[in-house]
């Protein structure tokens, strides 16, 4: 169900209906992509089969905030993922929708310090919002919190949470995130980013998936902030809840448990 391979953002992307620059806004047409590929990949089993859902989406609704903020407040960005999430609770039963909390574009500015000739520019084009002196990092970071409240709202409304058979769960590990990742000396670790300063490299998908997964398997409730320094290392499930940890099993486990 990934990507294998890198270039043209359709041909190799299999099951990843994710576009280049997308904002919360195309979720809907992204979630009916998805649910039409799996039909024709799948079409024998695709709803008896688990699937996991992964989504990742805000940085660019961040950038554009400051400039659009009807189209890019946190509430129509909730609401588009909430429209998301409807589609594929209707048409895939047995799936986990996994959401990464929303990362304060904040963070980025460290990386203008650094290295503020490469990064500065590319961001004025790449993200107006966070190239703006006028835009403080305590506007950044209060509207982060806002995104981050919306996508906690879908996980505790308990509107996917009405089966057995399909969930959301928002993943925080970003929540809370004030520096980016650092090298000995003190100094930004640029090999965290791709060369526009913006996107990860393959290294800073490691190190965000590492935190992804560990989050996956923690209770809700008992979720870690990630350290993007620290090299800590892959958690494996807990032997007494040996699963992808969910609203329900986070609150009762045993019952999932077969003698």
């Amino acid at each position: 169900g990934y990507s294998v391979g890198t270039g043209n953002a359709y041909e190799v992307a299999k099951m990843n209906v994710g576009v280049p620059d997308g904002h919360a806004r195309g979720m809907p047409g992204q979630a009916n992509e998805l649910i039409k590929r799996l039909k024709e990949h799948r079409a024998d089993d695709y709803k008896t089969v688990w699937k996991l859902v992964h989504i990742f989406i805000g940085g660019n609704d961040m950038c554009a905030w400051c400039d659009h903020q009807d189209k890019e407040s946190a509430e129509y960005y909730r609401d588009s993922i909430r429209e998301a999430v409807q589609i594929m609770q209707q048409e895939l039963p047995r799936t986990i929708v996994v959401l990464t909390g929303m990362v304060d574009i904040g963070l980025l500015r460290k990386a203008n310090q650094y290295e503020p000739t490469k990064c500065l520019a590319k961001h004025v084009i790449e993200c107006e919002c966070e190239a703006k002196p006028e835009v403080t990092d305590q506007m950044l970071a209060d509207e982060a919190k806002k995104y981050q409240d919306g996508q906690q709202e879908l996980q505790d409304s308990g509107e996917f949470d009405t089966s057995d058979d399909f969930t959301l769960i928002v993943q925080p590990f970003f929540e809370g995130v004030d520096d980016l990742c650092r090298n000995p000396d003190g100094s930004v670790n640029m090999d965290f980013f791709a060369p526009d300063c913006f996107h990860f490299s393959a290294y800073g998908h490691a190190v965000v998936g590492k935190n992804l997964w560990n989050n996956m398997v923690q209770p809700v409730g008992g979720k870690t902030v990630a350290n993007l320094t620290d090299s800590s290392p892959l958690l494996c499930p807990e032997s007494a809840c040996p699963f992808i940890r969910t609203t329900k099993n986070s609150d009762n486990c045993a019952q999932y448990i077969t003698p």
